[in-house]
């Protein structure tokens, strides 16, 4: 009969302790402020191939500033075109 307590007491144990650690991990979770961060910042695009780009001391001022979400269509003269 004694064995079979301790067996039971073991269990309770257990049982509570995955209770409270689930507990602490859902209140830590939901402390926490969500973050926002943003990619639409600091985006450069040119139109054709450059593979001196690669380089990070690269001068890309010349580039067109873009905002995402950014279309690969743009006006030509002609009308609409892909680049």
């Amino acid at each position: 009969m004694k064995r079979q307590g301790n067996t039971l007491e073991k269990r309770y144990v257990a049982r509570m302790a995955v209770m409270v650690l689930s507990l602490l991990f859902t209140l830590t979770t939901l402390a926490q402020q969500p973050q926002r961060k943003t990619l639409n910042a600091h985006w450069k695009f040119l139109k054709g191939e450059c593979p001196a780009a690669a380089d990070s001391a690269f001068d890309d001022r010349t580039w067109a500033n873009i905002h995402l979400p950014h279309t690969w269509i743009q006006a030509s003269p002609g009308g609409w075109s892909w680049l």
